[in-house]
């Protein structure tokens, strides 16, 4: 081993700021070496999930940036595309519902269209329900002359 090239205790710093006294900066070259390698691997992943998504005939929808209304519930589309139905959906519900579709173990289109109809009565329950709660009461003094 050479001794030589170990640094001193003193040398050593967290900050990449600082420079050895030939300039460099070890730790610049491999951050960027390493932010390279992490954004070839997300790109992979994100390659690897719409290949999948595709596979089971979903569409994938990029993340949404702006959020219009958050009081109510996302309603996904289907077209009809080579004689069958593709649901367009986004990636992170779309691996929400893998996941559970795989411990029920049912097909992930199937849980898809099974959340859709859950939705559409939750929607419709909770429509109900600030309808009923909106309704004006009788008023009292009407009811009381009435009699």
């Amino acid at each position: 081993r050479d001794w030589e090239d170990d640094l001193s205790f003193n040398q050593l710093s967290l900050d990449d700021d600082t420079k050895f006294s030939d300039g460099n900066n070890p730790c610049s070259e491999s951050r960027s070496m390493d932010h390279d390698k992490e954004e070839k691997a997300k790109e992979g992943e994100i390659t690897r999930l719409r290949r999948d998504m595709k596979e089971n005939l979903f569409c994938y929808i990029p993340p949404r940036v702006k959020v219009k209304r958050l009081d109510s519930y996302l309603h996904y589309a289907r077209k009809k595309e080579d004689g069958g139905l593709i649901y367009a959906a986004h990636a992170d519900y779309y691996i929400l519902l893998r996941v559970c579709a795989q411990v029920v173990e049912i097909d992930a289109r199937n849980m898809h269209r099974g959340v859709m109809s859950f939705e559409r009565r939750l929607a419709w329950i909770e429509k109900r329900i600030d309808q009923v709660l909106h309704l004006t009461p009788p008023c009292m003094f009407m009811s009381q002359t009435g009699s």
